[in-house]
């Protein structure tokens, strides 16, 4: 979570009221994930709607076993649509916040290509989950906004 006037202001658009919400999916299909200062330290789970892909355990009886992902190519939202499938046949979702996985984490912005693929796995998301298709846009606005000024940002000679 990121905090501030204008994250405030971010987290209002995409998610109206409620604002930031860990664990959570906004109302734009961005997940949202969970800081261990959300968690009663008393407890090492936390109950979410959505779980990353990689990091999941299952009871065998609870395994999807139909291919419930509609496109060919690297797979985005798979994680979201996964568990809102899991959600929606009765399976509670937890994170076990002392639980450990490292991950090396690429910060870069999605190319042309990569942000249709988004975008296309993202509203078919959302339409899924009966989310705010407007809301969705909003967030990519945002996104692409952000990119834009960030690399014309990157371009400028000092």
């Amino acid at each position: 979570k990121k905090v501030g006037v204008l994250m405030s202001f971010y987290y209002w658009m995409i998610n109206g009221s409620i604002g930031y919400a860990p664990g959570k999916i906004s109302l734009a299909g961005t997940n949202f994930g969970v800081h261990p200062n959300y968690v009663d330290e008393n407890s090492n789970l936390f109950e979410v709607e959505w779980q990353p892909g990689g990091c999941i355990m299952h009871r065998r009886e609870n395994i999807l076993l139909e291919d419930y992902y509609p496109y060919i190519g690297k797979a985005y939202f798979e994680d979201l649509i996964h568990s809102h499938l899991l959600k929606k046949s009765g399976i509670s979702l937890f994170v076990a916040i002392k639980a450990k996985c490292m991950i090396q984490l690429n910060l870069r912005r999605l190319s042309r290509g990569e942000l249709y693929c988004d975008y296309k796995a993202r509203l078919y998301f959302v339409k899924m989950a009966n989310l705010s298709i407007v809301r969705m846009y909003i967030h990519y606005i945002v996104y692409i906004s952000k990119s834009l000024i960030g690399k014309k940002l990157s371009q400028k000679e000092y």
